[in-house]
């Protein structure tokens, strides 16, 4: 059942990440030419006029780009939700750290250096978007700190 459903998931992404495409490119061209309409799968002005191939062409690379760097920023949080759980430990941890005077030293140590790594991935991210690293490749995200996976399950 588990493969059945991952399958018909992975097809389903598909189609959704096929439909933004088209809608982002329609946008972009429509952004320059006016209103765009679509007949046997091919773009057009509304008034009928030709599209120019090299704004189609130029138009796909910026939708590319833009999809790269959505699915970039969904994989910096994935991988900072792996370690922080969600949105709600992040901000306990960071409200805890703000209070935290008198505290065992350790924990804010941790909780310095999990702010920290997580700012480190965003900035990983960012600098992955004017780039053709793999994103998915472990060697170009930081690591988590050691021990912060016990101070996040206190949270």
């Amino acid at each position: 059942m588990t493969n059945e459903m991952n399958r018909l998931t992975d097809t389903l992404d598909r189609q959704v990440t096929k439909q933004h495409m088209d809608f982002a490119l329609a946008q972009k061209l429509s952004a320059k030419f006016g209103p765009i309409t679509s007949t046997s799968g091919k773009m057009q002005r509304l008034d009928g006029g030709p599209l120019p191939d090299e704004a189609v062409d130029q138009a796909k690379i910026e939708v590319a780009k833009d999809r790269r760097w959505y699915e970039i920023k969904k994989e910096c949080m994935r991988r900072i939700f792996t370690v922080t759980k969600d949105l709600a430990t992040q901000f306990n941890i960071i409200a805890w750290l703000i209070s935290a005077s008198g505290t065992n030293e350790t924990d804010v140590r941790l909780a310095r250096d999990l702010i920290r790594w997580m700012a480190e991935t965003r900035t990983a991210a960012r600098g992955m978007k004017s780039s053709d690293r793999n994103y998915m490749d472990d060697r170009f995200w930081p690591r988590p700190p050691p021990g912060v996976q016990a101070l996040v399950e206190k949270f």
